[in-house]
């Protein structure tokens, strides 16, 4: 028998794509620093019979995070909910260029203010970090490409 003859490797095609640019911003990362707040246990402590006692109220100890942008880029102006509430949270540069920030009381989720609760923290900045808006995006074209040239084209 003679040589077998070769086979010609089937030529792949991949749509031609066009790729936004990335979009790259600054996320400052901040630490609302350990605060007491007030917690309303009376449901907690109701007896088996149905009658309530009088209302307990206990300090919690608890930190919160703030984010100056969420990973697409918008502004927050809340930080991160904890114990039930958040808090609105203003940052600027000082005079010596560094980012300090402030804190409002707390706000509940449905964004009412607490009657017997006013803690506020001490607001810390931590990090800035370098986001890119198109990660994702470039993950999913890496996938794309890899199923492009694995799977049969018709």
């Amino acid at each position: 028998m003679g040589a077998e003859a070769k086979t010609a490797k089937p030529r792949v095609v991949t749509p031609n794509r066009v790729y936004s640019s990335r979009q790259e911003f600054a996320q400052d990362c901040f630490k609302l620093e350990i605060a007491n707040m007030k917690r309303n246990e009376t449901a907690f402590y109701n007896d088996t019979k149905g009658v309530k006692r009088l209302p307990q109220v206990i300090e919690i100890e608890h930190v919160h995070f703030y984010y100056t942008t969420d990973r697409k880029g918008n502004s927050q102006t809340r930080c991160v909910a904890t114990g039930g509430h958040k808090h609105e949270v203003k940052t600027r540069m000082d005079e010596n260029g560094d980012l300090v920030g402030v804190c409002s009381g707390p706000i509940a989720h449905g964004g009412a203010v607490y009657q017997h609760d006013h803690h506020t923290h001490e607001v810390s900045y931590l990090k800035s970090a370098k986001v890119s808006a198109t990660l994702r995006k470039e993950r999913a074209k890496e996938i794309m490409e890899y199923s492009e040239n694995v799977l049969p084209t018709n």
